[in-house]
């Protein structure tokens, strides 16, 4: 297993810069770190990932985040080798004089195409001196990382954290962005051609997740106010459900989407506020033909914060990571669920003695299900130093 994380060095090595561990996952030794910029290299800016995905077949590991000084960041991908952690590529998006690279610049999501022959990323891009925004996807070549295509959709407000996905099929990537209203767009995997754009809820959130279908037939995706599917092919909405006081989740913020291994359900994870100043995390089961809520789920202790959400591979349990808060103590929570009913099976609970935060990362699950790998951060209060803890746990 890899585990991504964000860190800075002392005066001698430098930094920050993006930090890349390979354990192995039957016993947890480590098998290869790997550092970028390079140790003993100083980067000119910070150097942020903010999103991982590993090949198909296991033989690359590409991250993608952000590269630069904050009045002018770019898009910073990168490919490494699993079994050596050697960096096989990496691509930068530098912009110019008259492109999108201001202090709001940064890629936020990536995905591999199901061949493992396209890596695909999607970001925003600013010109603060023009006070143009856009949506920026990328198509590289997995092999090599060269530039396929890139589409951008200029906009004049700042937009928030975008989201990508790719069909089963390989043929269609999916965008989902928004500023004043929430887009969701379907591009040719091969050309970067819009297939079509669906313009829904006028939303302001942090996070707008998009997932597919197992048939790749239904897309669906979330923004602060609701959760809703598409039709792959044509991007007619077939269904959503808004957030409502009558059934509690009014204040539901959902920052990720994962669809059950039969593909019949969609779940939605986020937090939802209790009051207001007490966020909970909350899990919600859809119907993916109707949208019909099949069950909610929540957990509360103090305030929460971050969410991750992944499926057993036999789709018996769920499983959720999540941050639990409060004025000076963070905890690591990772949650089980049974996935027809929602009823909890078990939870594990991690406090961070003296430190803050416990940020969650994301939770995956072996192949054959019976080990969760659940990775998190903490920084000491007392000392300022921190580090990445990654648990394994009996599923």
């Amino acid at each position: 297993m890899y585990v991504v994380i964000n860190c800075g060095r002392d005066s001698n090595g430098f930094g920050p810069e993006i930090g890349v561990v390979a354990y192995n996952a039957s016993t947890g030794a480590k098998v290869w770190k790997s550092y970028y910029p390079p140790f003993g290299q100083r980067p000119r800016g910070a150097v942020t990932g903010t999103s991982a995905v590993l090949s198909p077949d296991g033989t690359r590991l590409y991250i993608t985040g952000s590269f630069g000084h904050h009045e002018g960041r770019k898009f910073q991908t990168l490919a490494y080798d699993t079994a050596t952690g050697a960096l096989a590529w990496q691509q930068r998006y530098q912009g110019g004089p008259d492109q999108l690279r201001g202090a709001g610049s940064g890629a936020d999501s990536i995905a591999v195409s199901p061949d493992g022959s396209m890596v695909f990323v999607t970001g925003y891009g600013s010109a603060v001196e023009t006070n143009l925004y856009a949506a920026l996807t990328f198509g590289y070549d997995a092999a090599t990382g060269a530039t396929v295509w890139m589409r951008r959709s200029v906009t004049p407000l700042p937009g928030f954290t975008a989201s990508v996905a790719v069909s089963p099929d390989g043929t269609t990537v999916l965008v989902s962005n928004g500023t004043t209203k929430h887009q969701l767009t379907a591009l040719d995997a091969t050309t970067g051609a819009t297939m079509w754009t669906r313009y829904d809820t006028a939303t302001r959130s942090a996070a707008l997740p998009v997932t597919v279908s197992a048939d790749g037939s239904t897309v669906v995706t979330a923004d602060l106010g609701s959760t809703a599917a598409y039709a792959a092919a044509t991007g007619a909405r077939l269904w959503i459900r808004r957030y409502a006081k009558s059934d509690r989740l009014a204040h539901f913020t959902p920052s990720s989407l994962a669809v059950s291994p039969d593909g019949s359900v969609v779940y939605a994870s986020g937090t939802n506020r209790r009051g207001r100043n007490h966020p909970a995390a909350t899990t919600v089961a859809y119907d993916i033909a109707t949208g019909a809520t099949r069950w909610v789920a929540t957990y509360y202790a103090g305030g929460t914060q971050e969410v991750a959400i992944t499926p057993n591979p036999d789709g018996s349990a769920l499983y959720v990571a999540a941050e639990s808060e409060t004025a000076t103590t963070a905890t690591f929570v990772l949650l089980a669920f049974d996935s027809a009913s929602g009823a909890a099976l078990w939870t594990r609970m991690r406090p961070a003695q003296d430190t803050f935060p416990a940020d969650p990362g994301t939770v995956a699950v072996s192949p054959d299900g019976s080990t969760v790998f659940a990775p998190y951060t903490e920084v000491n209060q007392a000392t300022k130093k921190g580090g990445a803890v990654t648990v394994a746990y009996r599923a």
